[in-house]
């Protein structure tokens, strides 16, 4: 189910967008980044939509207000259909990961990293966490395919480390 959000600058609505998971919080912690000194936050407009409808809206909401900082006028984003299609063509998949760790290297310095690796850390170490991680671990690997891609991924890792090692 896709919802259609609102980014507030400073109490202003500055963008409107369509989304599903996390999209609305992965804007918010951009404009955050982009705007320091400023207060963001977002807010759902509506939610348990189809995406045609989600689009709908947006378009309709973009279209109405003034001063967005949206590159489109709205409804012309990405399906999660057309989204899944690109991700499967190898060569969209190697381009989209490799600009996805020269974001991370650049966006992130080693001392956010580590901070970020202490965190995760600590949360890990809490007994409810620990239990939640067991549990879904033994649910995917009761899947055989999950199981199979596992260890099909696994043993091609395993070999390029050895290469690695070989110097090849």
């Amino acid at each position: 189910m896709a919802y259609v959000y609102k980014i507030l600058v400073d109490g202003v609505v500055r963008y409107i967008g369509k989304g599903i998971e996390d999209r609305a919080k992965d804007q918010s912690a951009f404009f955050r980044k982009k705007n320091p000194d400023s207060r963001v936050r977002y807010k759902i407009v509506k939610s348990r939509l189809s995406e045609k409808i989600a689009f709908a809206l947006e378009k309709r909401l973009t279209t109405s207000h003034k001063g967005l900082w949206n590159q489109r006028s709205g409804g012309a984003g990405m399906t999660s259909e057309k989204a899944k299609a690109l991700w499967r063509r190898p060569e969209y998949r190697q381009r989209q990961l490799l600009n996805l760790r020269r974001m991370s290297e650049k966006c992130h310095t080693s001392t956010q990293r580590a901070k970020a690796g202490a965190r995760i850390a600590k949360m890990n170490k809490t007994k409810e966490m620990r239990e939640r991680t067991r549990k879904l671990s033994r649910e995917r690997w009761r899947n055989p395919e999950y199981r199979q891609r596992l260890l099909a991924a696994l043993s091609v890792g395993q070999r390029r480390r050895r290469a690695r090692e070989r110097g090849e």
